[in-house]
Protein backbone atom coordinates (compact mmCIF):
# COMPACT_ATOMS: atom_id res chain seq x y z
CA UNK A 1 0.00 0.00 0.00
CA UNK A 2 2.87 2.37 0.86
CA UNK A 3 4.46 1.67 -2.51
CA UNK A 4 1.28 2.30 -4.47
CA UNK A 5 -0.23 5.27 -2.66
CA UNK A 6 2.40 7.73 -3.93
CA UNK A 7 3.15 9.27 -0.52
CA UNK A 8 6.84 8.27 -0.56
CA UNK A 9 9.34 8.27 -3.40
CA UNK A 10 11.13 5.13 -4.55
CA UNK A 11 14.34 6.02 -2.69
CA UNK A 12 12.42 6.57 0.55
CA UNK A 13 10.59 3.29 0.14
CA UNK A 14 13.92 1.49 -0.41
CA UNK A 15 15.28 3.07 2.78
CA UNK A 16 12.51 1.37 4.78
CA UNK A 17 14.10 -2.03 4.03
CA UNK A 18 16.82 -1.19 6.59
CA UNK A 19 14.31 -0.69 9.46
CA UNK A 20 13.71 -4.34 10.32
CA UNK A 21 13.41 -7.79 8.76
CA UNK A 22 9.64 -7.59 8.41
CA UNK A 23 9.80 -4.32 6.47
CA UNK A 24 12.79 -5.66 4.49
CA UNK A 25 10.77 -8.60 3.17
CA UNK A 26 7.57 -6.61 2.75
CA UNK A 27 9.12 -3.64 0.94
CA UNK A 28 11.29 -5.85 -1.31
CA UNK A 29 8.26 -7.91 -2.27
CA UNK A 30 6.32 -4.72 -3.03
CA UNK A 31 9.15 -3.20 -5.07
CA UNK A 32 9.65 -6.33 -7.18
CA UNK A 33 5.91 -6.55 -7.81
CA UNK A 34 5.48 -2.85 -8.60
CA UNK A 35 8.67 -1.93 -10.48
CA UNK A 36 10.41 -5.18 -11.35
CA UNK A 37 10.08 -7.08 -14.58
CA UNK A 38 11.92 -10.21 -15.59
CA UNK A 39 14.25 -8.77 -18.28
CA UNK A 40 15.34 -5.84 -16.11
CA UNK A 41 15.80 -7.75 -12.85
CA UNK A 42 17.55 -10.73 -14.41
CA UNK A 43 19.72 -8.51 -16.60
CA UNK A 44 20.85 -6.45 -13.60
CA UNK A 45 21.64 -9.58 -11.59
CA UNK A 46 23.61 -11.02 -14.50
CA UNK A 47 25.59 -7.82 -15.15
CA UNK A 48 26.61 -7.61 -11.49
CA UNK A 49 27.03 -11.34 -10.88
CA UNK A 50 24.39 -11.30 -8.12
CA UNK A 51 22.92 -14.73 -7.60
CA UNK A 52 21.28 -13.41 -4.39
CA UNK A 53 19.21 -10.99 -6.48
CA UNK A 54 18.09 -13.91 -8.61
CA UNK A 55 17.08 -15.76 -5.44
CA UNK A 56 14.97 -12.82 -4.25
CA UNK A 57 13.41 -12.41 -7.69
CA UNK A 58 12.49 -16.08 -7.80
CA UNK A 59 11.08 -15.91 -4.26
CA UNK A 60 8.71 -13.06 -5.15
CA UNK A 61 7.51 -14.79 -8.28
CA UNK A 62 9.66 -13.37 -11.11
CA UNK A 63 9.87 -15.95 -13.91
CA UNK A 64 13.60 -16.59 -14.16
CA UNK A 65 13.05 -18.94 -17.12
CA UNK A 66 10.86 -16.56 -19.11
CA UNK A 67 13.29 -16.75 -22.07
CA UNK A 68 14.12 -20.46 -21.85
CA UNK A 69 17.90 -20.87 -21.25
CA UNK A 70 19.04 -17.53 -22.70
CA UNK A 71 19.97 -16.26 -19.24
CA UNK A 72 22.17 -19.34 -18.72
CA UNK A 73 23.97 -18.79 -22.04
CA UNK A 74 24.48 -15.11 -21.23
CA UNK A 75 25.93 -16.03 -17.84
CA UNK A 76 28.32 -18.49 -19.56
CA UNK A 77 29.34 -15.81 -22.04
CA UNK A 78 30.09 -13.27 -19.28
CA UNK A 79 31.86 -15.80 -17.07
CA UNK A 80 29.42 -15.51 -14.11
CA UNK A 81 30.16 -18.81 -12.41
CA UNK A 82 27.95 -18.17 -9.35
CA UNK A 83 25.01 -17.18 -11.51
CA UNK A 84 25.47 -20.28 -13.70
CA UNK A 85 25.61 -22.49 -10.62
CA UNK A 86 22.46 -20.90 -9.17
CA UNK A 87 20.55 -21.28 -12.45
CA UNK A 88 21.54 -24.94 -12.74
CA UNK A 89 20.29 -25.55 -9.20
CA UNK A 90 16.98 -23.96 -10.18
CA UNK A 91 16.16 -26.12 -13.17
CA UNK A 92 17.80 -24.14 -15.98
CA UNK A 93 17.76 -26.12 -19.23
CA UNK A 94 21.34 -26.95 -20.27
CA UNK A 95 20.65 -28.28 -23.76
CA UNK A 96 17.65 -26.44 -25.14
CA UNK A 97 17.66 -28.21 -28.51
CA UNK A 98 19.20 -31.42 -29.80
CA UNK A 99 19.68 -33.04 -33.19
CA UNK A 100 20.09 -36.81 -33.25
CA UNK A 101 21.74 -36.75 -29.84
CA UNK A 102 23.88 -33.68 -30.56
CA UNK A 103 23.35 -30.35 -28.82
CA UNK A 104 22.61 -27.63 -31.39
CA UNK A 105 25.36 -25.05 -30.87
CA UNK A 106 23.42 -21.78 -31.00
CA UNK A 107 21.44 -23.01 -28.00
CA UNK A 108 24.20 -24.93 -26.18
CA UNK A 109 25.40 -23.30 -22.96
CA UNK A 110 28.46 -25.58 -22.97
CA UNK A 111 29.44 -24.49 -26.47
CA UNK A 112 29.16 -20.84 -25.42
CA UNK A 113 31.30 -21.44 -22.33
CA UNK A 114 34.05 -23.19 -24.31
CA UNK A 115 34.17 -20.67 -27.15
CA UNK A 116 34.53 -17.91 -24.53
CA UNK A 117 37.31 -19.91 -22.79
CA UNK A 118 35.31 -20.20 -19.53
CA UNK A 119 36.92 -23.43 -18.36
CA UNK A 120 35.45 -23.43 -14.83
CA UNK A 121 31.94 -22.96 -16.18
CA UNK A 122 32.42 -25.59 -18.90
CA UNK A 123 33.60 -28.12 -16.30
CA UNK A 124 30.61 -27.27 -14.09
CA UNK A 125 28.20 -27.77 -17.00
CA UNK A 126 29.76 -31.13 -17.86
CA UNK A 127 29.50 -32.20 -14.23
CA UNK A 128 25.80 -31.32 -14.39
CA UNK A 129 25.27 -33.44 -17.48
CA UNK A 130 25.79 -31.10 -20.43
CA UNK A 131 25.95 -32.84 -23.81
CA UNK A 132 29.57 -32.78 -25.12
CA UNK A 133 28.48 -33.49 -28.71
CA UNK A 134 27.75 -30.45 -30.87
CA UNK A 135 25.79 -29.97 -34.10
CA UNK A 136 26.36 -26.65 -35.85
CA UNK A 137 23.84 -25.75 -38.59
CA UNK A 138 25.48 -25.45 -42.02
CA UNK A 139 23.93 -25.03 -45.44
CA UNK A 140 27.09 -26.48 -46.99
CA UNK A 141 26.52 -29.94 -45.55
CA UNK A 142 24.07 -32.45 -46.96
CA UNK A 143 22.94 -33.31 -43.44
CA UNK A 144 22.54 -29.62 -42.63
CA UNK A 145 24.94 -29.84 -39.67
CA UNK A 146 28.66 -29.90 -38.85
CA UNK A 147 29.23 -32.43 -36.09
CA UNK A 148 31.96 -31.92 -33.51
CA UNK A 149 32.68 -32.40 -29.80
CA UNK A 150 33.69 -30.46 -26.73
CA UNK A 151 37.21 -31.91 -26.74
CA UNK A 152 37.83 -30.79 -30.33
CA UNK A 153 36.78 -27.26 -29.48
CA UNK A 154 38.79 -27.27 -26.25
CA UNK A 155 41.90 -28.53 -28.07
CA UNK A 156 41.62 -25.87 -30.78
CA UNK A 157 41.36 -23.15 -28.09
CA UNK A 158 44.14 -24.67 -25.94
CA UNK A 159 41.96 -25.16 -22.86
CA UNK A 160 44.25 -27.53 -20.96
CA UNK A 161 42.23 -28.08 -17.78
CA UNK A 162 39.01 -28.70 -19.67
CA UNK A 163 40.66 -31.16 -22.05
CA UNK A 164 42.21 -33.06 -19.16
CA UNK A 165 38.86 -33.16 -17.32
CA UNK A 166 37.02 -34.53 -20.37
CA UNK A 167 39.55 -37.32 -20.88
CA UNK A 168 40.03 -38.28 -17.24
CA UNK A 169 36.28 -38.34 -16.61
CA UNK A 170 35.98 -40.53 -19.72
CA UNK A 171 33.41 -38.24 -21.26
CA UNK A 172 35.23 -38.44 -24.61
CA UNK A 173 38.30 -40.23 -25.93
CA UNK A 174 41.57 -38.36 -26.39
CA UNK A 175 41.48 -39.67 -29.99
CA UNK A 176 37.81 -38.83 -30.57
CA UNK A 177 37.10 -38.10 -34.26
CA UNK A 178 34.69 -35.52 -35.61
CA UNK A 179 32.64 -35.93 -38.78
CA UNK A 180 35.71 -35.08 -40.89
CA UNK A 181 37.96 -37.59 -39.14
CA UNK A 182 39.94 -34.96 -37.24
CA UNK A 183 41.26 -35.70 -33.76
CA UNK A 184 41.98 -33.27 -30.90
CA UNK A 185 45.68 -33.47 -31.82
CA UNK A 186 44.82 -32.24 -35.31
CA UNK A 187 42.89 -29.33 -33.82
CA UNK A 188 45.72 -28.35 -31.49
CA UNK A 189 48.13 -28.17 -34.44
CA UNK A 190 45.85 -25.81 -36.33
CA UNK A 191 45.60 -23.27 -33.50
CA UNK A 192 48.82 -21.39 -34.46
CA UNK A 193 49.59 -19.84 -31.08
CA UNK A 194 52.02 -20.30 -28.22
CA UNK A 195 49.72 -22.43 -26.08
CA UNK A 196 49.29 -24.88 -28.94
CA UNK A 197 52.61 -26.41 -27.90
CA UNK A 198 51.33 -26.93 -24.35
CA UNK A 199 48.15 -28.55 -25.69
CA UNK A 200 50.12 -30.96 -27.88
CA UNK A 201 52.20 -32.02 -24.88
CA UNK A 202 49.07 -32.36 -22.74
CA UNK A 203 47.40 -34.61 -25.33
CA UNK A 204 50.58 -36.67 -25.43
CA UNK A 205 50.45 -37.05 -21.64
CA UNK A 206 46.80 -38.11 -21.89
CA UNK A 207 47.71 -40.91 -24.29
CA UNK A 208 46.97 -39.52 -27.75
CA UNK A 209 47.80 -42.08 -30.44
CA UNK A 210 50.83 -40.82 -32.38
CA UNK A 211 51.25 -43.96 -34.49
CA UNK A 212 48.37 -43.25 -36.87
CA UNK A 213 49.19 -43.01 -40.58
CA UNK A 214 48.56 -39.29 -40.87
CA UNK A 215 50.38 -38.23 -37.70
CA UNK A 216 53.54 -37.23 -39.56
CA UNK A 217 51.46 -35.24 -42.07
CA UNK A 218 50.74 -32.92 -39.13
CA UNK A 219 54.49 -32.53 -38.73
CA UNK A 220 54.93 -31.77 -42.44
CA UNK A 221 52.18 -29.15 -42.28
CA UNK A 222 53.75 -27.39 -39.29
CA UNK A 223 57.19 -27.38 -40.93
CA UNK A 224 55.79 -25.90 -44.15
CA UNK A 225 54.23 -23.13 -42.06
CA UNK A 226 57.53 -22.64 -40.17
CA UNK A 227 55.84 -23.50 -36.87
CA UNK A 228 59.01 -25.04 -35.46
CA UNK A 229 57.97 -25.04 -31.80
CA UNK A 230 54.85 -27.00 -32.69
CA UNK A 231 56.89 -29.40 -34.82
CA UNK A 232 59.30 -29.94 -31.92
CA UNK A 233 56.36 -30.65 -29.61
CA UNK A 234 55.03 -33.29 -32.02
CA UNK A 235 58.43 -34.98 -32.08
CA UNK A 236 58.64 -34.78 -28.28
CA UNK A 237 55.39 -36.74 -27.85
CA UNK A 238 56.69 -39.43 -30.19
CA UNK A 239 55.19 -38.78 -33.62
CA UNK A 240 56.70 -41.37 -35.93
CA UNK A 241 58.15 -40.43 -39.31
CA UNK A 242 56.89 -42.42 -42.27
CA UNK A 243 59.66 -42.98 -44.81
CA UNK A 244 57.38 -44.87 -47.22
CA UNK A 245 55.51 -42.14 -49.08
CA UNK A 246 53.02 -42.59 -51.88
CA UNK A 247 52.58 -38.84 -52.19
CA UNK A 248 53.19 -35.48 -50.58
CA UNK A 249 56.27 -34.03 -48.94
CA UNK A 250 58.62 -35.53 -46.40
CA UNK A 251 59.41 -33.69 -43.16
CA UNK A 252 63.01 -32.96 -44.22
CA UNK A 253 61.85 -31.43 -47.49
CA UNK A 254 59.13 -29.41 -45.79
CA UNK A 255 61.73 -28.06 -43.38
CA UNK A 256 64.04 -26.99 -46.22
CA UNK A 257 61.32 -25.35 -48.32
CA UNK A 258 60.41 -23.14 -45.36
CA UNK A 259 63.93 -21.85 -44.74
CA UNK A 260 64.60 -18.13 -44.53
CA UNK A 261 67.89 -16.33 -43.96
CA UNK A 262 66.95 -15.43 -40.41
CA UNK A 263 66.14 -19.02 -39.46
CA UNK A 264 69.27 -20.94 -40.53
CA UNK A 265 70.20 -22.09 -37.03
CA UNK A 266 66.63 -23.10 -36.31
CA UNK A 267 66.42 -25.04 -39.58
CA UNK A 268 69.69 -26.89 -38.93
CA UNK A 269 68.58 -27.79 -35.42
CA UNK A 270 65.25 -29.02 -36.78
CA UNK A 271 66.97 -31.11 -39.46
CA UNK A 272 69.12 -32.78 -36.81
CA UNK A 273 66.09 -33.61 -34.72
CA UNK A 274 64.22 -35.05 -37.69
CA UNK A 275 67.14 -37.32 -38.60
CA UNK A 276 67.42 -38.43 -34.96
CA UNK A 277 63.71 -39.25 -35.06
CA UNK A 278 64.25 -41.54 -38.04
CA UNK A 279 63.95 -39.38 -41.15
CA UNK A 280 65.79 -40.84 -44.17
CA UNK A 281 68.33 -38.16 -45.04
CA UNK A 282 68.76 -39.64 -48.53
CA UNK A 283 65.09 -40.31 -49.21
CA UNK A 284 63.28 -38.42 -51.93
CA UNK A 285 59.84 -36.91 -52.04
CA UNK A 286 57.16 -38.41 -54.25
CA UNK A 287 58.03 -37.40 -57.85
CA UNK A 288 60.66 -35.11 -56.33
CA UNK A 289 64.18 -34.56 -55.05
CA UNK A 290 66.36 -35.71 -52.22
CA UNK A 291 66.73 -33.35 -49.27
CA UNK A 292 70.22 -32.36 -50.43
CA UNK A 293 68.92 -31.76 -53.95
CA UNK A 294 66.18 -29.57 -52.49
CA UNK A 295 68.74 -27.56 -50.54
CA UNK A 296 71.08 -26.89 -53.48
CA UNK A 297 68.28 -26.38 -56.01
CA UNK A 298 66.62 -23.59 -54.04
CA UNK A 299 67.84 -20.20 -52.86
CA UNK A 300 68.66 -21.63 -49.46
CA UNK A 301 71.82 -20.64 -47.56
CA UNK A 302 74.81 -22.96 -48.17
CA UNK A 303 74.84 -23.75 -44.43
CA UNK A 304 71.69 -25.87 -44.87
CA UNK A 305 73.32 -28.08 -47.51
CA UNK A 306 76.47 -28.27 -45.37
CA UNK A 307 74.45 -29.43 -42.38
CA UNK A 308 72.69 -32.12 -44.41
CA UNK A 309 76.08 -33.45 -45.48
CA UNK A 310 77.21 -33.65 -41.84
CA UNK A 311 74.00 -35.60 -41.10
CA UNK A 312 74.97 -38.22 -43.68
CA UNK A 313 73.48 -36.98 -46.94
CA UNK A 314 75.06 -38.77 -49.91
CA UNK A 315 76.12 -36.41 -52.68
CA UNK A 316 75.58 -39.20 -55.22
CA UNK A 317 72.13 -40.28 -53.97
CA UNK A 318 69.52 -40.14 -56.75
CA UNK A 319 66.00 -38.79 -56.58
CA UNK A 320 62.75 -39.98 -58.17
CA UNK A 321 64.00 -39.00 -61.64
CA UNK A 322 67.51 -40.38 -61.20
CA UNK A 323 69.11 -36.99 -60.56
CA UNK A 324 71.85 -36.29 -58.04
CA UNK A 325 72.27 -33.08 -56.08
CA UNK A 326 74.83 -31.92 -58.67
CA UNK A 327 72.28 -32.45 -61.45
CA UNK A 328 69.69 -30.42 -59.58
CA UNK A 329 72.14 -27.60 -58.93
CA UNK A 330 73.25 -27.36 -62.55
CA UNK A 331 69.67 -27.45 -63.84
CA UNK A 332 68.57 -24.62 -61.55
CA UNK A 333 71.64 -22.38 -61.41
CA UNK A 334 71.55 -19.00 -63.11
CA UNK A 335 74.07 -18.18 -65.90
CA UNK A 336 75.54 -15.54 -63.60
CA UNK A 337 76.28 -17.44 -60.43
CA UNK A 338 76.32 -15.82 -57.01
CA UNK A 339 78.81 -16.48 -54.23
CA UNK A 340 76.34 -18.71 -52.37
CA UNK A 341 76.12 -20.90 -55.48
CA UNK A 342 79.89 -21.31 -55.61
CA UNK A 343 79.89 -22.28 -51.94
CA UNK A 344 77.27 -24.97 -52.64
CA UNK A 345 79.37 -26.32 -55.51
CA UNK A 346 82.42 -26.46 -53.28
CA UNK A 347 80.42 -28.39 -50.68
CA UNK A 348 79.28 -30.95 -53.25
CA UNK A 349 82.79 -31.47 -54.63
CA UNK A 350 84.32 -31.77 -51.16
CA UNK A 351 81.63 -34.35 -50.32
CA UNK A 352 82.69 -36.54 -53.24
CA UNK A 353 81.07 -35.25 -56.42
CA UNK A 354 83.31 -35.88 -59.44
CA UNK A 355 84.13 -33.02 -61.77
CA UNK A 356 84.83 -35.19 -64.82
CA UNK A 357 81.66 -37.31 -64.93
CA UNK A 358 78.71 -36.14 -67.05
CA UNK A 359 75.60 -35.29 -65.10
CA UNK A 360 71.97 -35.71 -66.07
CA UNK A 361 72.28 -32.51 -68.09
CA UNK A 362 74.94 -34.07 -70.34
CA UNK A 363 77.73 -31.84 -69.05
CA UNK A 364 80.33 -32.33 -66.35
CA UNK A 365 80.67 -29.78 -63.57
CA UNK A 366 83.74 -28.27 -65.23
CA UNK A 367 82.06 -28.09 -68.65
CA UNK A 368 79.17 -26.29 -67.01
CA UNK A 369 81.61 -23.84 -65.37
CA UNK A 370 83.39 -23.23 -68.68
CA UNK A 371 80.48 -22.93 -71.09
CA UNK A 372 77.38 -22.02 -69.06
CA UNK A 373 78.68 -19.42 -66.61
CA UNK A 374 79.00 -15.98 -68.16
CA UNK A 375 80.13 -12.54 -67.18
CA UNK A 376 77.66 -10.03 -65.84
CA UNK A 377 76.20 -8.45 -69.02
CA UNK A 378 75.25 -5.11 -67.49
CA UNK A 379 74.63 -3.35 -64.18
CA UNK A 380 70.88 -3.79 -64.89
CA UNK A 381 71.28 -7.32 -63.55
CA UNK A 382 71.06 -5.88 -60.06
CA UNK A 383 67.54 -4.60 -60.83
CA UNK A 384 66.18 -8.07 -61.50
CA UNK A 385 65.68 -8.95 -57.85
CA UNK A 386 68.95 -10.71 -57.03
CA UNK A 387 69.71 -10.58 -53.32
CA UNK A 388 73.39 -11.49 -53.66
CA UNK A 389 76.12 -9.92 -55.75
CA UNK A 390 77.08 -12.03 -58.79
CA UNK A 391 80.72 -12.99 -59.28
CA UNK A 392 82.78 -13.27 -62.45
CA UNK A 393 84.57 -16.52 -63.46
CA UNK A 394 85.09 -17.49 -59.82
CA UNK A 395 83.12 -20.74 -60.23
CA UNK A 396 85.78 -22.37 -62.44
CA UNK A 397 88.58 -21.03 -60.24
CA UNK A 398 86.94 -22.34 -57.07
CA UNK A 399 86.30 -25.78 -58.56
CA UNK A 400 89.82 -26.22 -59.89
CA UNK A 401 91.22 -25.25 -56.50
CA UNK A 402 89.46 -28.35 -55.14
CA UNK A 403 90.74 -30.68 -57.85
CA UNK A 404 92.36 -33.91 -56.68
CA UNK A 405 93.22 -37.17 -58.47
CA UNK A 406 90.15 -38.65 -56.79
CA UNK A 407 87.65 -36.23 -58.33
CA UNK A 408 89.35 -35.12 -61.57
CA UNK A 409 91.45 -37.02 -64.12
CA UNK A 410 94.36 -35.13 -65.65
CA UNK A 411 93.48 -36.49 -69.11
CA UNK A 412 90.00 -35.05 -68.85
CA UNK A 413 91.35 -31.65 -67.77
CA UNK A 414 93.59 -31.56 -70.85
CA UNK A 415 90.70 -32.55 -73.15
CA UNK A 416 88.52 -29.83 -71.65
CA UNK A 417 91.23 -27.23 -72.23
CA UNK A 418 91.55 -28.16 -75.89
CA UNK A 419 87.77 -28.07 -76.36
CA UNK A 420 87.58 -24.68 -74.68
CA UNK A 421 90.43 -23.41 -76.86
CA UNK A 422 88.67 -24.50 -80.04
CA UNK A 423 85.48 -22.84 -78.77
CA UNK A 424 87.37 -19.56 -78.31
CA UNK A 425 86.82 -19.53 -74.53
CA UNK A 426 90.26 -17.98 -74.14
CA UNK A 427 89.67 -16.48 -70.70
CA UNK A 428 88.63 -19.87 -69.33
CA UNK A 429 91.65 -21.46 -71.05
CA UNK A 430 93.99 -19.25 -69.04
CA UNK A 431 92.33 -20.43 -65.83
CA UNK A 432 92.56 -24.10 -66.86
CA UNK A 433 96.23 -23.79 -67.80
CA UNK A 434 97.00 -22.08 -64.50
CA UNK A 435 95.74 -25.23 -62.76
CA UNK A 436 97.85 -27.67 -64.78
CA UNK A 437 95.90 -28.31 -67.97
CA UNK A 438 98.05 -28.86 -71.08
CA UNK A 439 97.24 -27.99 -74.68
CA UNK A 440 97.88 -30.43 -77.51
CA UNK A 441 100.99 -29.60 -79.60
CA UNK A 442 98.85 -28.29 -82.45
CA UNK A 443 96.77 -26.03 -80.21
CA UNK A 444 99.86 -24.94 -78.28
CA UNK A 445 101.44 -23.81 -81.56
CA UNK A 446 98.30 -21.89 -82.50
CA UNK A 447 98.23 -20.21 -79.10
CA UNK A 448 101.91 -19.28 -79.33
CA UNK A 449 101.37 -17.78 -82.77
CA UNK A 450 98.33 -15.90 -81.52
CA UNK A 451 100.26 -14.47 -78.57
CA UNK A 452 103.13 -13.44 -80.80
CA UNK A 453 100.70 -11.74 -83.18
CA UNK A 454 99.04 -9.87 -80.34
CA UNK A 455 102.42 -8.88 -78.88
CA UNK A 456 103.68 -7.62 -82.25
CA UNK A 457 100.60 -5.51 -82.90
CA UNK A 458 100.65 -4.05 -79.43
CA UNK A 459 104.17 -2.55 -79.80
CA UNK A 460 104.06 1.24 -79.80
CA UNK A 461 105.45 2.78 -83.00
CA UNK A 462 106.17 6.50 -82.87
Amino acid sequence: MIATCGVLGTADICALTYVNKRLHHTINYSLYKSFGNAPYVLGWALNHGRSDTLAVAAAVGVDIHYNSDELLRDACHRGRLEVVNWLLEHDAQIDAETHQGFSVTPLSALHVAITCSREDIAILLLERGANPYFATPSRYRKSGFILSTAIHLAASLNLLRLTEFIVKEELLSVDQEDDEGRRPLDMSCSSYNERGVAMIKKLGELGANVDLDHSDSLLVCELCLRQYETANALLDIGVKLNNQYSGGQRPLHACITGVRDESQDTICSMLSKLVEAGADVNGYAYLGRTALGEAVGRETPPSVAAHLLTLGADVNAKDWNGRTAVDIFMMNAEPIIAQSGIEKLELLVKAGARMDTPSNTGRTILEWAVYDIHRDPAPDYFRLGSKTKPVVDDALEALLALATPENLRKEYLDDLLNQAFLSSCHGKCETLMKHGATLSPENAMIMAFRRMHISKNSVFTP
